[in-house]
Formats: C-alpha cells, structure tokens, sequence
C-alpha cells in the first residue's frame, strides 16, 4: 500500500504543476523550449516518460540535470 501512495503523492505533484501552468496561461506542451530536451549530465541520456514534461515545466533553462545519487557520487553536495 505504501508504494500506491507514494504514486498518489506523484501524480498529484505533476497535477498541480499542470494546473498552475495553466491557470498562469501557460500551454506547457505548447512551450518553445529553447534550452533543447533534458539530458542527463552524467550519463548524456536524455530523459524519457514524463521526466522531460517535469524538467522542462521548471524554472531552469540548462538542459541538463543530475540525481542527488550522481551528485554525492562525484563528491559534490546539495544545498
């Protein structure tokens, strides 16, 4: 049951960023992007599913993201 809802607190993060892009007449599937599709740094992949959606509705306009994972693999911290 916990993994069912952790999906719930999921689908409901991306609902809600969905529903403020759009009530600040923001089309996000309409978006020019300029920045190029996410990629990961690390790996040079870009992401697939619903990441890029995720990544691209942000703030950022560098396309390219890390996990905290790679992060603390390479030594570095997240503040």
């Amino acid at each position: 049951m916990a993994n069912v809802s952790g999906q719930r607190k999921i689908y409901e993060m991306i609902n809600n960023r969905i529903i403020s892009l759009l009530e600040n007449g923001e089309v996000p599937w309409r978006k020019p992007w300029v920045s190029g599709e996410p990629v990961n740094f690390i790996t040079k992949k870009p992401y697939r599913g619903i990441n890029p959606f995720i990544l691209i509705s942000s703030d950022f306009s560098c396309p390219y993201w890390v996990s905290f994972k790679q992060v603390k693999g390479k030594g570095g911290r997240i503040r």
